[in-house]
């Protein structure tokens, strides 16, 4: 929901409401082996799950804009707010038949709560020569629980007997303060714009269960420079430069080592630092009513990349982890592509042919490793009708350097279905991994260990959803729907079911 009222000619306010609620059953067969170095079946184990999951999660902004004194001169003040709820119960029976040891019940239970307040204040203007300058400063805090809990059922009473290799707590909380600045001018033919953003971040986090407290500070500055020219025609030739930072997911903070999987533990690392990202790319563009198309080419710099490491604990145990990777490099052509085949089929195409090298020596490999490969999205949009829509989607997720080793290509077909039923009831179907392509593994040598992990998801989701949506206006003929945003409108409700 969405309101706009114009106090004066130079006053305006705004606010924009909404949330979005789903839940449903999922269920899952998950079938567990592990081989000798002979290719012997050392251990087999199967795991059927019943499963339940619910969300909540909502927006709320409100802004005031002020117009001052000179033509498009302006102060805009504006808070922002978003929650995000979920939690999930499984109950699994496993049963082993190698080494024979029956069946045994238990279960999972994990929930998080993610709060974000935000602040900012922007001042615009427009000097003499169309040159435009904007100023701001932004206060965002970040705060997030997460809740794991498990329990193992007891044989003879049933009673469940709380699991303390799953349960744990975690609270993280990050502050940032941001000033940044722009300014933008026309060079000959050349749109100029140059900015500066300074950031401070402060972060705790705080490992409950196991009494671990961890805090960072640090500050930085982060430059950018963009040129572009119009070429005949509808193109568009860009050069640019920036620096930019990438702090690392909270959960990968969460120091708890979590045995779900005893023999592959999994931790995350309380003192990983953010990535910090130097950028230059060539870009050409072309935009038109029907179609539009583009290219960049870009070298990467990169320090402190999150990536995985893992440790031997014992013969048959394994920890994964994270670290921060000393030094990366990457360089190729970024691309896209949409266009019309007829009236009603569309597509579009995006992808990254790259090289990439990274530099791990420090954490003990011999020498500098480097890879080349192809990261792709493409989806056809088929609409026989104004009221109907539907997707398939293909991703490719290309191979992935570690320090240790490599993880092996993913790819992914996807389904979707949109039909609107009136103005504010649409109907949505979607089916993921159609050909069962959702498949972890991995590869990694070091001098104690040589391993190859590999984890399968059989089994294919399907979503089916009844969307209303309040106070959107007045629609037009043609239904949208992008798999991968399939829930992008202000819906304030939601149901469904989910079978996998």
């Amino acid at each position: 929901m969405a309101l706009s009222y114009q106090l004066n000619e130079s006053q305006s306010f705004g606010a924009d409401i909404n949330f979005r609620q789903r839940s449903g059953d999922r269920y899952f067969d998950q079938q567990s082996r592990r081989f000798l170095v002979d290719k012997s079946l050392n251990s087999n184990t199967s795991i059927h799950s019943d499963g339940y999951e619910w969300s909540l999660s909502g927006e709320q902004r409100l802004r005031f804009k002020q117009n001052l004194g000179r033509a498009e001169e302006s102060i805009e003040i504006s808070l922002h707010r978003s929650t995000d709820k979920e939690r999930e119960s499984y109950a699994y029976l496993r049963t082993a038949t190698l080494p024979t040891a029956g069946q045994s019940r238990d279960h999972l239970y994990l929930s998080h709560d993610l709060r974000v307040n935000e602040f900012s204040v922007d001042y615009r203007t427009v000097l003499a020569n169309d040159q435009r300058i904007k100023l701001g400063y932004n206060f965002k805090y970040d705060h997030n629980e997460f809740e794991n809990a498990g329990d193992n059922v007891d044989p003879l009473s049933g009673q469940p007997l709380p699991n303390v290799d799953l349960t744990n707590q975690f609270r993280f909380q990050q502050a940032i303060q941001a000033f940044y600045g722009s300014y933008e001018q026309m060079l000959g033919k050349w749109a100029s714009i140059t900015g500066i953003r300074t950031e401070h971040t402060a972060t705790k986090g705080n490992q409950l269960t196991t009494n671990i407290v961890s805090q960072q500070s640090y500050i930085g500055f982060y430059p950018s420079q963009h040129f572009e020219t119009s070429l005949d025609g509808d193109a568009t030739l860009s050069v640019g430069y920036s620096r930019r930072l990438s702090r690392p997911d909270p959960e990968e903070l969460n120091p708890f080592i979590d045995h779900q999987d005893i023999h592959n533990l999994r931790a995350g690392n309380p003192n990983l630092l953010p990535q910090d990202v130097q950028s230059f790319d060539v870009g050409y563009r072309v935009e038109t009513k029907l179609q539009s198309y583009g290219l960049t080419g870009y070298l990467r710099r990169s320090r402190n990349n999150v990536t995985d490491v893992s440790v031997l604990i014992s013969p048959d145990v394994l920890l994964a982890t994270k670290t921060n990777l000393p030094k990366s490099n990457a360089a190729g052509i970024e691309f896209n592509l949409s266009d019309s085949i007829t009236s009603n089929i569309a597509y579009r195409l995006s992808g990254n042919l790259f090289h990439s090298q990274i530099d791990a020596i420090a954490l003990g490999t011999q020498s500098t490793k480097s890879t080349s490969g192809l990261n792709l999205k493409a989806s056809i949009d088929y609409r026989p009708t104004r009221f109907d829509n539907a997707q398939i989607s293909i991703s490719r997720a290309d191979k992935r350097l570690t320090p240790q080793g490599y993880i092996k290509p993913i790819n992914l077909v996807n389904f979707g279905y949109k039909r609107q039923i009136d103005q504010d009831l649409s109907l949505t179907f979607t089916a993921s991994d159609i050909f069962n392509g959702q498949r972890f593994q991995r590869y990694l040598t070091s001098s104690d260990l040589t391993q190859t992990y590999q984890r399968y998801q059989f089994g294919r989701i399907i979503y089916i959803g009844l969307g209303y949506s309040f106070g959107t206006g007045k629609k037009g003929k043609n239904v949208s729907f992008d798999y991968d945003q399939r829930f992008v409108e202000k819906i304030v409700f939601v149901a469904g079911v989910n079978y996998m």
